[in-house]
């Protein structure tokens, strides 16, 4: 699907371009090795090592402890955003999103505006994704419905050339018409 929603020629109807840039979202289903859509405490340091965020180990406690809102003792992807968005550069990364940012701003500002243009680009990718499933979905119908005529056209063929045949019309036609072993099967059925 995600090959789908990435070509140009059949899929991509909704606009969508894959950005080169490692998203928390990305970061979160990297290191959830388990895939049970939370992290430990030694998973969060390999995730937020991998988003190039160094945060000292009596940080990173203080952090999980803060963000762990649910008291679960994981943090799901909605927490590690929300953590992300506090320990990241806002400035570094709306610029590298192509965001122009002031030269003064208070980092709240530019964490908030970075927020909203993640929440975007992750609305984007849904999108996208869920056209390639309903593309992907439309061409196993299409191609499940080509095998089911597929002896019904076969056979309609043969028919029209044994009619033709009988007729006298096109005998030397047939070999065109109908492969050889077609053409022997529909004239020994006569």
């Amino acid at each position: 699907m995600a090959l789908t929603a990435c070509d140009p020629v059949e899929g991509n109807s909704v606009g969508f371009t894959p950005s080169p840039l490692t998203t928390p979202d990305d970061a979160f289903d990297l290191y959830d090795g388990d895939h049970s859509g939370r992290l430990d405490e030694d998973e969060l340091f390999f995730a937020l090592e991998h988003m190039g965020v160094a945060v000292s180990e009596m940080k990173q406690e203080r952090l999980f402890k803060k963000y762990d809102s649910d008291g679960s003792g994981f943090i799901d992807k909605a927490e590690f955003r929300k953590l992300w968005l506090k320990v990241c550069n806002p400035r570094k990364e709306l610029v590298d999103r192509g965001v122009d940012v002031p030269l003064i701003a208070l980092r709240f500002s530019l964490a908030a505006q970075l927020g909203a243009v993640m929440a975007d680009e992750r609305q984007i990718e849904h999108r996208a994704l869920a056209e390639a499933k309903r593309q992907r979905a439309w061409k196993e119908r299409i191609a499940e419905k080509n095998k089911d005529i597929a002896p019904a056209k076969h056979r309609a063929q043969v028919e029209l050339c044994t009619a033709l045949d009988a007729a006298g019309q096109v005998r030397g036609v047939l070999s065109t018409c109908l492969p050889t072993t077609c053409w022997y099967r529909a004239a020994s059925e006569n």
